[in-house]
């Protein structure tokens, strides 16, 4: 399945924080097939950390070497 179809699936997930979670290791993979890791991090990382007591709508990555980013 293409990365594209996995997010549209994603979309139907109810549970908001299982969907992100699932968006994001699906962002996450692909930019590890492409020679670049990622780590979640801002608000995405704390409402994971405490499971939905804190809210955010945005994934925040860094990639753990950024000029490689550009290539891909």
């Amino acid at each position: 399945m293409e990365p594209r179809e996995k997010i549209i699936e994603a979309l139907k997930i109810e549970d908001h924080l299982k969907r992100q979670m699932y968006i994001a290791a699906i962002v996450s993979t692909e930019m590890e097939k492409r020679g670049t890791n990622t780590v979640m991090v801002g608000g995405s990382a704390v409402e994971f950390y405490t499971v939905a007591n804190y809210l955010t709508r945005d994934i925040d990555f860094v990639a753990a070497s950024p000029d490689q980013s550009k290539n891909n």
